[in-house]
């Protein structure tokens, strides 16, 4: 049925009549989800008298039961579904309700209509890329003029790096209190980096979970130590204990700790349990549809990893010493790789081996799982074109002369960085190859400005795309 719906075809089936009388028409199927909720996402239908409804949510079952049997009218992540899709009606009469109250129309389609589902390598191949009309694939916009095309990325990867900025002076902003004794400016910089690269370890379910986390157990409140140090296993064991205990992943008992670090060979002394408020509400961890090397809890060991092993001086004046070594006006091997140094500073290698075992007996480290690094190359190169520039750039008054330009040549030369759905998505549908960590910056903001609700006529990729063909490309 998935695969029958992504392939299009329910955009052949005329008009869909749901049990609460309305109708609807398929304009595009939208993408599959990739997060926790419902199935497809970003579809666009059609309503009597030809209203086009952009951004809807389908949720697709084989019973009308199966929505109540898995619990999605409890779930809040189902609230914005706009089509309920059936194959068996067991409950006339019983409308599908979302957990906030609303009602849901629910189609039945016609199970003779469904032809035999794809093989998943052709499914996954294939795409929607080839099955629509978008506007950046119109001869002129893409695929005869890939200067102009990178051109205009590129430009959108400087307003996402300009907003990105924006953020952070906003977020330094609201950490600076009023009317309550100030801390040190120091400080506000250093927890707001903080809760920024506890952002960018979330990757796209846990974002703001990992924020709420940063913000529950501030830097300032975690120990720190070398990496190199002897004392190291132990902050970063009592740092993982605080993280955890604030994300309600272990149960708040002050007499665990001492009983379960004694038994672990390497850790000489139980660590002094570190004081994590309980969150008034829990973060809402998701795990489905994640890689174990993206799962919450080898993300938070990585950020506990980071906040013991914080430079001394503070990460943001480092970051700014490793820029000012920089020279812009170099070439070649004079001028090095920047973006590299400031990696650096953010990588984390696997977790000790007493470490582990303690996480293991915590019950939050499986027992199969192998230690690797915990913040790799890819996922540091990450944090700095996502964290560490935006806020040079939100500092960068504040730093040496030239701070400013420096960042700005980092980002523009910074190489390509790890493929993500997005990045992938928009290659599919635009047809350009990303060359750079700035145009894959480009392809994001497109995306979330205009491809994600296809608004290919406003795009300024597709500025030769006629109004209607956003809507209508699929019967051209």
């Amino acid at each position: 049925m998935a695969a029958w719906w992504r392939a299009g075809q329910g955009a052949t089936a005329g008009w869909l009549v749901a049990d609460d009388g309305s109708r609807w028409r398929v304009r595009h199927p939208g993408r599959v989800n990739h997060d926790a909720g419902p199935d497809f996402v970003e579809a666009v239908l059609e309503t009597p008298p030809g209203t086009a409804v952009r951004g809807a949510v389908i949720e697709l079952h084989h019973r009308a039961s199966d929505w109540r049997a898995h619990g999605h009218d409890r779930n809040p992540r189902y609230n914005t579904v706009t089509l309920h899709l059936i194959l068996v009606e067991n409950h006339p009469g019983i409308p599908t309700l979302a957990a906030n109250g609303r009602r849901i129309p629910r189609v039945v389609i016609d199970p003779a209509g469904l032809p035999p589902p794809p093989a998943r390598s052709a499914w996954r191949q294939r795409g929607d890329a080839g099955l629509w009309s978008y506007g950046c694939r119109l001869p002129g916009a893409v695929g005869r003029d890939r200067q102009r095309a990178a051109h205009v990325i590129g430009i959108a990867g400087d307003m996402r790096l300009a907003w990105l900025t924006r953020i952070f002076r906003l977020d330094l902003a609201r950490a600076t209190p009023h009317g309550e004794p100030e801390p040190p400016a120091t400080q506000i910089v250093e927890q707001v980096l903080y809760e920024g690269i506890a952002d960018a370890l979330g990757f796209s379910q846990n974002r703001t979970a990992m924020r709420q986390l940063a913000r529950s157990v501030p830097l300032a409140a975690l120990p720190r130590a070398a990496p190199s140090s002897t004392d190291y296993p132990n902050a970063l064991a009592r740092a993982a204990t605080a993280l955890f205990t604030a994300a309600e992943l272990i149960p708040p008992a002050p007499s665990r700790l001492p009983r379960q670090l004694p038994l672990l060979a390497g850790i000489s002394t139980p660590p002094r349990a570190v004081t994590a408020p309980r969150s008034v509400h829990a973060p809402a961890w998701q795990a489905n549809r994640t890689r174990p090397g993206n799962a919450p809890v080898r993300r938070i060991v990585a950020l506990a990893a980071l906040a013991v092993s914080w430079p001394p001086p503070g990460l943001g004046q480092a970051v700014l010493r490793r820029l000012a070594a920089a020279d812009p006006a170099g070439s070649g091997r004079q001028r090095g790789r920047p973006w590299s140094a400031l990696a650096a500073l953010v990588r984390q290698p696997a977790a000790p081996p007493a470490v582990v075992r303690y996480l293991r007996r915590l019950g939050v480290w499986a027992d199969e799982e192998t230690p690797t690094a915990l913040i790799g190359a890819s996922r540091a190169a990450d944090i700095v074109v996502n964290v560490l520039l935006p806020y040079t750039l939100a500092v960068a008054h504040d730093g040496p002369p030239g701070t400013g330009h420096r960042a700005r040549r980092v980002f523009l030369e910074h190489p390509l960085l790890a493929e993500n759905w997005i990045t992938r998505l928009m290659s599919k549908r635009t047809g350009f190859r990303a060359g750079t960590a700035r145009e894959q910056q480009g392809l994001i903001r497109l995306y979330e400005h205009y491809s994600h609700s296809l608004f290919c006529a406003q795009c300024p990729l597709g500025e030769k795309l006629p109004a209607t063909a956003a809507v209508e490309g699929h019967e051209k």
